[in-house]
C-alpha cells in the first residue's frame, strides 16, 4: 500500500513539474511590446514648465544650461514619465526662459519638456 502512494505521490510531482516547465517555456518565448514609458525615457531633456495658463493655450518653460529649441514639437512629462501634453515653441524668449503653445494635453508647472522624436 505504501508503494502504492509512493508510485502516486511521484506521478503527481513529475506532471506538476513537466507543467511548470512548460508554461516556464510558454513565458519565456513571447514578445513583449515596447513599454511606452520606457521608450519616453530616451528623449533628451529640454527644461521644466514654470508656467502656464490653460485658458490661453500658453506655456513658460525654463530651458536648462545649454539646451536650444531646435524641436517643433516638444512633450511635457510628468514625474512618472508620463506624457501630458504637447507644445510648440512660440512667442519671447528671454535667456533661458521661452514662450510655448499647448498644442494638446494639459502640462502643469514643473514637468520635463523633453524634444519630441
Amino acid at each position: 500500500m505504501l508503494s502504492r502512494f509512493l508510485r502516486q505521490s511521484l506521478r503527481l510531482a513529475l506532471l506538476t513539474l513537466a507543467g511548470t516547465a512548460f508554461s516556464a517555456c510558454v513565458t519565456v518565448s513571447e514578445t513583449r511590446e515596447e513599454d511606452p514609458v520606457l521608450s519616453q525615457s530616451a528623449l533628451r531633456p529640454i527644461g521644466r514648465v514654470i508656467w502656464v495658463d490653460s485658458a490661453e493655450g500658453t506655456a513658460v518653460i525654463q530651458l536648462h544650461r545649454g539646451a536650444s529649441l531646435t524641436s517643433e514639437t516638444l512633450i511635457s512629462r510628468n514625474d512618472a514619465l508620463f506624457e501630458t501634453g504637447r507644445l510648440q515653441p512660440a512667442g519671447p524668449r528671454e535667456g533661458r526662459s521661452a514662450g510655448a503653445r499647448i498644442l494638446e494635453g494639459l502640462p502643469n508647472a514643473g514637468d520635463e519638456v523633453v524634444a519630441a522624436p
